[in-house]
């Protein structure tokens, strides 16, 4: 399992946790995020605090949409 967070000032919260001791992968995104990524025998899955929805077709992801509109495909 990873977790990492978004954040639209990612030094500045990467700062803060530093000073209380927390080692946190923050990057850059949109709207502040939490993100565990979890491999499952069927592949990984993403666990998102941000609203997303995910099309499956024969089973397979096709689009993605995030919690702020953006669309991505695979």
């Amino acid at each position: 399992m990873n977790l990492r967070a978004e954040h639209p000032e990612a030094d500045r919260v990467l700062r803060i946790l530093g000073v209380i001791a927390v080692d946190l992968k923050v990057g850059a995104g949109a709207a502040p995020a939490l993100i565990a990524e979890i491999d499952c025998p069927n592949g990984r899955v993403l666990l998102s605090s941000t609203p997303t929805r995910a099309i499956f077709e024969d089973g397979e992801l096709q689009l993605t949409i995030g919690g702020n509109g953006s669309e991505s495909t695979r």
